[in-house]
């Protein structure tokens, strides 16, 4: 990791940060950097999105009730993002081997009852991070 200083702190800082409240920072660096594969370390607790170095989570773990209440639950019962992936067809093995919870699209017509939600567009995958947030995966 680089060394911080005032000088280049400009450099490495992220144009859009995420804060992404977290009890334990190894397992949503194991999830979000090994199992999904989208993101890498940066500095500190930073999770930097490998096709887009200026988009990043910044995990932090709670200070207060609050903080502590919102884990699983920062998007309500929205999804937190919608990442593109290379292939759903390709990463829902790796999904259901890390035990990741998957669930099916609320209301979808175009369910067919698998984990992957087929669009004319592309593919989907709804699942949860180990702290309950929603994601919802795609490929075209």
């Amino acid at each position: 990791m680089p060394e911080i200083d005032s000088a280049n702190i400009s450099e490495l800082m992220p144009e859009l940060l995420l804060t992404l409240v977290v009890s334990d920072y190894d397992l949503a660096e194991r999830f979000y950097c090994e199992v999904l594969g989208l993101f890498v370390r940066g500095i500190q607790t930073f999770l930097v999105l490998k096709s887009d170095s200026k988009f990043a989570f910044q995990m932090e773990k709670p200070s207060s009730d609050l903080m502590r209440d919102s884990i699983g639950r920062q998007a309500g019962d929205g999804f937190l993002l919608c990442l593109q992936i290379p292939d759903c067809e390709l990463m829902l093995p790796t999904l259901k081997a890390a035990d990741v919870r998957i669930f099916p699209p609320e209301g979808a017509a175009g369910w067919k009852g698998d984990e992957i939600f087929r669009l004319p567009w592309g593919n989907q995958i709804h699942c949860a991070d180990p702290f309950g947030n929603k994601l919802s995966l795609f490929s075209s």
